[in-house]
This record gives structure tokens, C-alpha cells and sequence, in this order.
């Protein structure tokens, strides 16, 4: 068996400091959130394995920490892409790094197949969003310039 190589609770923590973060007092049964300076923006950082992180999750978290210091919403990692559709035909037409409600989540710009209406939505209500014109869904959220 190849062994895994790890990180340090020392090693992630520098790596937020080094980007601009500092720790909040704010816990989840899953991590601490940790606040960007600059940006205002939360990261959630999961909880450790007895003091040790797998060493692909600090790659991976500072690769996104780069993203958001740079003004860069990470916007996540859905594979859904300008164009696709959900179930109700509402139509992905981009991504934006403006905030949504839910919570880590971005709005992002739907199109109504049907009638042609352009709304907001949650990234993570996409998969399920009716057009709130035409199809009785929700009010939609406030589409950034």
C-alpha cells in the first residue's frame, strides 16, 4: 500500500493566514469558517483527522483561496454549464461571482425556455427551478449587472 501524504492542522492554517484569512468563531459539526480580510468572504475548513489533512485537500484549498484573494468567486465546482437545462427547462445562461441567499452559494442567470424571462437563482436551486413568470417558481434573485 502506498502511503498517502498528509498535511498538518499547522500547514492548512498557514496557508490561510499566508492568504489573507483569519479564523472566525463560528463552528459547523463539520469545521470552522475562517474569514478573508480583503473580500469578506467565508471558507468553511473541515475538521481534521486526528491533526492531519490529506495532503490534495491543501492543494485544492489553495488553489480556491488563490481564486477568491484574486477577486475570483470560485463559483464551485458544478459541472453544469452555460447552456444546459433542469428538469422545468430553465436554461443556465452564466454564472456570476455576486452572492447569493443559500448559504456559499452564487447566483447565477437563468433563462425560461418557454417565455423568454430572465431571473437569479441559487447555483444550488438550479437543478430544480421553475420560472417565476410563467411556471408559479419562486421570486427570482436580483440579476447582477
Amino acid at each position: 500500500m502506498i502511503a498517502q501524504r498528509v498535511a498538518t492542522v499547522g500547514d492548512v492554517e498557514d496557508a490561510l493566514l499566508g492568504k489573507g484569512f483569519e479564523p472566525t468563531e463560528h463552528y459547523t459539526a463539520t469545521g470552522r469558517y475562517w474569514k478573508h480580510s480583503g473580500t469578506g468572504r467565508h471558507l468553511l475548513i473541515p475538521q481534521s483527522v486526528q491533526g492531519y489533512y490529506p495532503d490534495w485537500m491543501l492543494q485544492d484549498l489553495v488553489w480556491d483561496l488563490g481564486e477568491i484573494v484574486a477577486g475570483q468567486a470560485r463559483i464551485g465546482r458544478s459541472k453544469r454549464q452555460n447552456g444546459d437545462l433542469n428538469k422545468n427547462q430553465q436554461r443556465l445562461i452564466r454564472k456570476t461571482s455576486a452572492a447569493g441567499t443559500d448559504h456559499l452559494q452564487y447566483v447565477w442567470i437563468l433563462e425560461c425556455s418557454a417565455c423568454d424571462h430572465r431571473y437569479g437563482a441559487n447555483g444550488s436551486d438550479f437543478h430544480h427551478r421553475k420560472c417565476p413568470k410563467c411556471q408559479g417558481g419562486k421570486p427570482g434573485l436580483q440579476v447582477p449587472a
